[in-house]
């Protein structure tokens, strides 16, 4: 199974094509890269090809997280990469132009990853009810958490995870059998009544909702760690689950 990467980009568009300004990575275990181009700079391009979303959206949130300079951005991201230590990469975005970073970035790269990446257009999730309800509760829990929202590439990478998740719950195909999980709260997502969990490896998403015995799913909070007791095959059920003190 490929390991999951969401990518987001923020970028200007001039009459020779996008001009990234910022993206970012997200890695199904929370692994983050995240570069940005500096505020003055963005500036000067915003004079040259003046845009008032950029200047309203984008260009406040520049600055709010530690950031890669744009200049060693491709290097890093061929490391990143490496470090997941998978064989195989799926990275979705739900723009097509997003991905134009990626190729803009390892052809820049002093040497290409090790890992082989699949590109995957997700763009139908943006019309998606359920998607999109998680997506703003993603955003509204990034704001309050680390003061960053809709239009800040990592704020958006995280809202697509979210989306993904929903609408994408992670299935495996094995025999069913029951164990227990080590896990993070990620998002609580009132709109359905449930949290969202991932376990320590990554492998698994975890829903807490009303039918999970041992635990209030109300009363959780991003950033709690949790031992599940979850029964897996061919879709995940979390039988029981407690906070670790």
């Amino acid at each position: 199974m490929a390991f999951l990467v969401c990518l987001d980009t923020e970028f200007l568009q001039t009459p020779s094509g996008p001009c990234f300004l910022s993206a970012a990575f997200l890695g199904q275990d929370d692994s983050e890269l995240y570069g940005e181009r500096t505020r003055e700079e963005v500036e000067a391009l915003l004079q040259l090809h003046p845009n008032d979303f950029v200047s309203e959206q984008v260009l406040p949130q520049l600055g709010l997280e530690p950031a890669v300079p744009w200049e060693g951005l491709a290097a890093q991201l061929v490391e990143w990469l490496d470090g997941l230590g998978a064989a195989d990469v799926e990275m979705i975005y739900d723009y097509s132009g997003d991905y134009l970073l990626v190729e803009q970035l390892l052809a820049a790269a002093p040497r290409p990853p090790r890992a082989r990446l699949h590109p995957t257009n997700v763009s139908y999730l943006l019309s998606d009810e359920d998607g999109l309800r998680a997506a703003d509760s993603a955003w509204e829990m990034l704001e309050s958490a680390r003061g960053i929202k809709r239009h800040h590439a990592l704020a958006d990478a995280y809202s697509l995870r979210l989306r993904f998740a929903i609408v994408h719950p992670t299935v495996e195909s094995m025999e069913t059998k029951t164990i227990e999980v080590f896990a993070t709260v990620k998002f609580v997502v009132s709109e359905f009544e449930f949290v969202h969990a991932e376990s320590d490896d990554g492998e698994l998403t975890l829903s807490i909702g009303e039918g999970t015995a041992g635990v209030g799913w109300r009363d959780l909070k991003v950033g709690q760690r949790l031992r599940c007791v979850a029964r897996i095959g061919a879709s995940t059920l979390v039988l029981s689950a407690e906070v670790l003190r």
